[in-house]
């Protein structure tokens, strides 16, 4: 799985001056906060466990047919979660945080016809696979006296894969651009823990955008 992410990573970069000759290409940027857990595969949400994040990131979209195109990013993701460990009687509030360089490949679809939505309004939305590369991982302590944190580098796993869908709406500028806001779910479909086989990523993410 990590040769696959790094190749996937590789590609992706690689494939950048290519698609920026066309002219059916649209490159932008995205940016906005996360709701994350860890939990099992059959598990879509742990209330108990949800950690706040951030993501921000680089954007490329290729317009197949009017309607249809394929949409790809680049981006820095917080995930993680929160949970409690008790210590000799004294209870510990655990922050845990992976960071992710995530890389999403999606079929996104542009409904605006269909919901009798006029321009310069537009509605989509999108789905596809993703896949990611780990940056960071640790714990942090936070309640505990003085403050302390744990690398995880020896159990989390070096990368993960998973689904990710979602929907949105668009605003093209006067002159140039367009501006859009979405709301999107990741499932992780991998364990990203070497000790825990059952442990998936999952993510509600809120973004705001724009395209050149």
């Amino acid at each position: 799985m990590k040769t696959t992410v790094k190749i996937a990573a590789l590609a992706a970069i690689m494939l950048l001056p290519v698609v920026a000759a066309n002219a059916q290409v649209q490159f932008g940027v995205r940016a906005g906060g996360s709701l994350s857990t860890q939990s099992s595969l059959g598990e879509l949400w742990n209330n108990d466990g949800v950690k706040q994040g951030v993501f921000a990131g680089l954007t490329a979209e290729y317009t197949v047919v009017k309607g249809f195109s394929l949409a790809g990013e680049v981006n820095y993701l917080e995930k993680g979660s929160k949970y409690d460990i008790f210590v000799t009687g004294s209870k510990y509030n655990v922050s845990r945080k992976y960071d992710y360089l995530n890389i999403p490949v999606m079929a996104k679809g542009n409904f605006t016809n269909a919901l009798g939505v006029s321009e310069p309004f537009s509605v989509f939305g999108y789905a596809g696979p993703y896949c990611g590369v780990l940056l960071s991982s640790k714990d942090s302590f936070t309640n505990a006296e003085p403050a302390s944190s744990v690398e995880l580098k020896s159990t989390a796993k070096s990368s993960d894969f998973g689904a990710v869908a979602g929907f949105g709406a668009s605003y093209k500028l006067p002159k140039k651009g367009e501006i859009y806001i979405d709301l999107r779910y990741e499932m992780g479909l991998v364990s990203i823990d070497k000790q825990d086989s059952d442990l998936r990523n999952k993510s509600m993410e809120a973004g705001i955008g724009f395209r050149f």
